[in-house]
């Protein structure tokens, strides 16, 4: 898991936090932990492609 995926989880687990603690519906607890979900997935996907596409900062290619 990248680093960028792990933000995506904590900042969907905070702002679910949150909400839980202003009281919120259940409703937006759990749509705020899926977009923390679905962000931490086309993030890390994305990071992916990059990688495969343009390599990784500080390595050479042989």
């Amino acid at each position: 898991m990248s680093s960028e995926e792990k933000r995506a989880w904590v900042l969907g687990g905070v702002t679910a936090l949150i909400l839980a603690l202003a009281q919120t519906g259940y409703f937006w607890i759990a749509n705020t932990i899926y977009l923390g979900f679905i962000l931490s997935a086309a993030v890390g996907s994305l990071a992916r492609v990059c990688a495969y596409r343009y390599g990784l900062p500080g390595r050479r290619a042989w």
